[in-house]
């Protein structure tokens, strides 16, 4: 079951928000987010400093997974 995407909460912080580029960081195949090996490493990267991870095709979030409390 995959979600219905949700626009950009206007709140999102820069600081701890990292936002995965289309083409570079991820690709769309039927639909669906497929993350490039530079993507799956700026994640990983980011999640262990604390941000969160977003995934947006232009103000449209397609992927969320948040920094852990």
């Amino acid at each position: 079951m995959v979600a219905k995407p949700f626009r950009v909460p206007s709140e999102t912080d820069p600081k701890t928000t990292i936002i995965l580029n289309e083409g570079d960081d991820y690709l769309l195949e039927e639909g669906a987010p497929v993350l490039t090996e530079a993507g799956f490493q700026r994640m990983g990267q980011a999640h262990s400093d604390g941000r969160d991870i977003i995934i947006e095709f232009g103000e449209i979030v397609i992927f969320r997974y948040p920094a852990r409390a």
